[in-house]
C-alpha cells in the first residue's frame, strides 16, 4: 500500500508540474501509518563552516572524487542531475552551470525531475574543481570521454547513484552521516541563514514550490540557540 502509495504520488507531482499548477495536491496528504514506523526523511544539515572543512577533507582524502563532491556541496542539486551533466552544461565564461538533463535509473534522460530548466552559479571553487577534472579526463584519456558526461564510468555510461558511497564513508563523521541530500539540504539551509531571496533559492534549488524550500531547512543547534537568546529577557528585577 505504502509503496503504491509514492508511486501515485509521484505521478500527481509530476502532472502538477507539467501543468504548472500552483499547489501541489498532495502536499497536506499522507499515506497510510504503519505500527512502529519511523522517520527515514534526511534532517542532517552542515553549516558552511562545515562545508569548508569537509571540501578540504574531500581534496585530501577523495580526490578522485573531489569534484563531485564540490558540486553537491556548492550547487545543491540533486544527485542524478550531477551525473546527467554533459560538457554543453559547463558554461565557465559565464560561471554557470546548466541543469537540463538527469540520470534516473542509470538511464540518462534530457529532463530533470520537475521536467524544468534551470541555471545554477558557479562558486569560484567550484570552476576551478572543474578544470583540473577536465584536464585530467583529458591527460589519462579516460574512455569515456566520446560520451561528453563530466563524470563518465568506464565504459562511457553515467555513474550511478551507489557510485559516491566508499567517498561518503570516508568523508562521515560520528556526528553527521554524509550524503548527497544532506549536501542538498545543507546548501538550502545555509542560503536561508544569508537571508538570500526565497524565490532565488527555489531558482537554484530547483524546488516546484516555497514548501519544499522549507521542508530543506534544518535549523541547526546553533540556529535554535540564537533564536532563544534573542528573547529580550534579563535576569535583573
Amino acid at each position: 500500500m505504502r509503496c503504491w502509495w509514492r508511486v501515485l504520488r509521484t505521478v500527481i507531482q509530476d502532472m502538477t508540474a507539467d501543468m504548472e499548477l500552483p499547489r501541489d495536491p498532495t502536499l497536506r496528504i499522507r499515506p497510510p501509518e504503519r505500527e512502529n514506523s519511523i522517520a527515514v526523511r534526511e534532517t542532517q544539515t552542515l553549516d558552511v563552516d562545515q562545508v569548508a572543512t569537509l571540501l578540504q577533507d574531500a581534496k585530501a582524502k577523495t580526490p578522485a572524487r573531489y569534484c563531485e563532491i564540490a558540486i553537491l556541496a556548492l550547487t545543491g542539486i540533486r544527485q542524478g542531475e550531477l551525473f546527467g551533466l554533459k560538457w554543453d552544461s559547463v558554461d565557465f565564461a559565464r560561471g554557470e552551470l546548466v541543469i537540463r538533463r538527469a540520470v534516473s535509473a542509470g538511464v540518462l534522460t534530457e529532463t530533470t525531475k520537475t521536467k524544468a530548466q534551470r541555471t545554477v552559479p558557479m562558486h569560484p571553487l567550484l570552476v576551478d574543481a572543474l578544470r583540473e577534472h577536465r584536464q585530467s579526463l583529458i591527460a589519462e584519456q579516460h574512455p569515456g570521454l566520446p560520451s561528453v558526461l563530466v563524470f563518465p564510468s568506464r565504459d562511457g555510461k553515467p555513474r550511478t547513484s551507489t557510485s559516491l558511497n566508499v567517498a561518503f564513508r570516508t568523508l562521515s563523521t560520528g556526528d553527521i552521516r554524509i550524503g548527497a541530500q544532506v549536501l542538498r539540504r545543507s546548501m538550502n539551509s545555509n542560503l536561508l541563514r544569508q537571508a538570500v531571496d526565497r524565490l532565488t533559492i527555489r531558482s537554484i534549488m530547483g524546488h516546484t514550490t516555497e514548501q519544499m524550500t522549507e521542508r530543506y531547512y534544518g535549523a541547526s543547534s546553533a540556529d535554535k540557540q540564537a533564536a532563544v537568546l534573542r528573547l529580550p529577557i534579563s535576569s535583573e528585577g
